[in-house]
């Protein structure tokens, strides 16, 4: 990432004094672990898809397969993503859960998969978004340091990008 450029429209490598950082904040998983997002994240590097809509969680089997390879090849990468439900009721945040639990089934998901009761739009300006319509697929550190961004869906370009990101 000699020049830092963005490779795609959609993918985006963020220099180093760039500041932008993850938020740290309290989650719990849809398996039921209370934890703290970006510190208890298991990999060096880790990709974190943010979803700032229910639907946009439909996504993450998609980029959990198109990054399959890289998370493979090293163990020290790690895969995650966040539904930011703090604008839903909280009497309604704990139905959600319960829904989300139902709907996915694999054990996997629900360790990875952390519901986070915090406003889409505080976490969307703290990332420099302004336009909450597609999933934000982001590459960090335990640190909480962003490295690069991807937004929506995964698209061979796309996934190439972010595979190098998570891998350099």
């Amino acid at each position: 990432h000699a020049d830092w450029l963005p490779v795609s429209r959609c993918v985006q490598y963020l220099p180093k004094d760039k500041g932008m950082r993850i938020p740290t904040q309290k989650a719990r998983t849809l398996s039921g672990l209370n934890v703290t997002i970006p510190t208890d994240f298991t990999g060096e590097r880790n990709a974190l898809l943010i979803a700032f809509d229910r639907s946009h969680l439909l996504f993450f089997p998609a980029w959990r397969a198109a990054l399959r390879e890289a998370l493979a090849a090293d163990s020290a990468l790690g895969f995650y993503a966040v539904a930011l439900v703090g604008d839903v009721p909280r009497w309604h945040q704990r139905l959600l859960a319960w829904a989300l639990r139902l709907e996915i089934g694999d054990e996997f998901s629900r360790e990875h998969i952390a519901l986070m009761m915090e406003d889409p739009v505080a976490w969307g300006q703290a990332l420099g978004i302004t336009s909450f319509d597609a999933p934000l697929l982001v590459i960090c550190d335990r640190d909480g340091e962003v490295h690069a961004t991807a937004d929506g869906p995964p698209r061979a370009v796309t996934t190439q990008a972010i595979a190098r990101a998570l891998l350099t």
